[in-house]
């Protein structure tokens, strides 16, 4: 059977940019200016951008790089909401003074352009088209909340692993599809909220099923995965 990539997914119900966010954010007149007297910060792989709780006076753009976005309990365990890369904002959820409701980690070398709301604020005061943008990358990232809840709400854990792995599958000339993140399978645990345990089950019974191979962080489904187990 020829895999082919779903058209959509509750793991990725919609992309982060709203009409290529990232390159009109670049071009906006107003945002240059923010970010031609931004602070821009080099933060080395680990490094902990924005803290759950913390107050939320600036947001971040990532000029290059990439980052997760999580949540942690006192124990360590995390749920990764999100991955961020150049042209994304991180922290508009604070921007109406309360606190941070996630942390950011720089996953690999990461370099931000920080804004303050103050700042930002003016700026979006005499740029309607900006503003815009910024209340659709809003809107966008509520709906995706809704979606996760949805999903953690009523999908057991194959599913959300099923989907995860679907939604960041390429399609190969072969007729296979190759996940295209190297996750080990603690961040696999961590993207779907399982134990790692669950993780390695789900994956060695579609493993025996001739579902999927597996080599190191390297993933390849080789036909479609059923929709339950």
């Amino acid at each position: 059977m020829t895999y082919s990539t779903p058209t959509a997914s509750l793991a990725n119900p919609a992309p982060r940019r709203v009409g290529d966010l990232g390159k009109n954010l670049d071009m906006n007149p107003a945002l240059a200016a923010c970010i031609e007297k931004a602070l821009v910060r080099t933060y080395p792989k680990g490094a902990i951008l924005m803290s759950e709780g913390d107050p939320g006076g600036f947001l971040l753009l990532v000029m290059s790089g990439r980052v997760k976005v999580y949540n942690s309990d006192e124990k360590g365990r995390e749920l990764v909401l999100d991955e961020c890369g150049p042209g994304e904002i991180l922290g508009e959820i604070a921007m109406d003074g309360g606190t941070r409701c996630a942390s950011v980690m720089a996953t690999e070398t990461t370099r931000c352009a920080m804004l303050t709301h103050a700042d930002l604020s003016e700026r979006l005061a005499t740029d309607p088209v900006l503003a815009m943008e910024l209340i659709e990358l809003l809107i966008q990232r509520a709906r995706a909340a809704t979606h996760r809840a949805k999903e953690f709400a009523l999908a057991n854990v194959y599913q959300r692993v099923a989907r995860l792995l679907e939604s960041l599958a390429r399609p190969e000339a072969d007729g296979t599809a190759k996940v295209c993140e190297g996750l080990s399978r603690q961040a696999l645990a961590d993207r779907v909220g399982a134990s790692r345990d669950m993780v390695r089950r789900v994956l060695n019974t579609l493993i025996e099923g001739e579902y999927l191979e597996v080599e190191g962080r390297s993933v390849r489904l080789l036909k479609k995965l059923p929709t339950d187990w």
